[in-house]
């Protein structure tokens, strides 16, 4: 179990940014939200902690946190972590569509067909009902980021746990 914070603020040019932190040590560049690109992106490594979580497969989460998380399945390399990059965009954008709908806590089956298609080649052991449960436990903690219900990220591979907590 590891906590990951989203410690947030306004860039320069006044748009949201976030960036993560681990046991007081930043992990990577800031990520920012701007008038062009993404609502909510900043948040995109949610997303990826999720994998961690629920999957035990997560490149990035194996990257940035290489000394604490101990992924199930290890990565393949740059195949897997461009596979994980492709996997998270297409659900954020699903999550940035759909943010707003009274039924955004379902996962539409459509979602859960085009992750299989992304994640086919990869020879990975997840079915279907992984990742039904993954991409339904990633999409509510970055709707619970994005409503700013709490920044750090409790992430508990061990008992498939992915939770958003007030700082």
């Amino acid at each position: 179990m590891f906590h990951v914070e989203f410690h947030q603020y306004l860039d320069a040019s006044g748009y949201p940014a976030n960036v993560l932190r681990h046991a007081g040590q930043e992990l990577g560049r800031p990520l920012v939200d701007s008038a062009h690109g993404t609502a909510g992106y900043r948040f995109l490594p949610v997303l990826c902690l999720a994998h961690a979580a629920y999957l035990g497969w997560s490149p990035h989460t194996e990257l940035m946190l290489p000394d604490v998380f101990r992924p199930t399945y290890r990565a393949a390399g740059r195949e897997d972590a461009g596979r994980e990059d492709l996997v998270a965009l297409f659900t954020l954008q699903y999550a940035t569509r759909f943010a707003d709908a009274d039924w955004a806590e379902l996962v539409d089956p459509h979602l859960v067909t085009g992750v299989l298609g992304l994640a086919a080649g990869a020879r990975l052991p997840f079915t279907e009902s992984d990742w039904t449960r993954t991409l339904s436990g990633g999409l509510a903690a970055w709707r619970d980021l994005h409503a700013g219900k709490g920044e750090n990220v409790l992430v508990d591979p061990a008992h498939h746990r992915l939770e958003v907590r007030p700082r």
